[in-house]
């Protein structure tokens, strides 16, 4: 079941998105992300920009960055959509 889109998502943040994906839940830990999900990149502790390569390694269908990591990390976001 689909959760939300990437339309969704650009509304929802007020941001953009790269390509046309659906995702059916979301997850904040890497190391329990699954194919199909979002992975929500939160800054607390620990911030969780240092995991996205490693979600999306796990087969997160998205990310929820922070446009500044974007550029920090020197990819585009076409890049981080063709991760997927």
């Amino acid at each position: 079941m689909t959760l939300w889109s990437a339309t969704d998502a650009a509304a929802a943040t007020g941001g953009t998105t790269q390509g046309d994906w659906d995702v059916d839940g979301f997850g904040i830990d890497s190391r329990t992300i699954r194919p199909g999900q979002m992975f929500v990149a939160l800054k607390a502790a620990r911030d969780g920009h240092d995991f996205v390569r490693a979600a999306l390694d796990a087969g997160a269908t998205a990310a929820l960055v922070d446009v500044a990591w974007v550029t920090a990390a020197k990819i585009g976001r076409a890049s981080c959509r063709e991760r997927v």
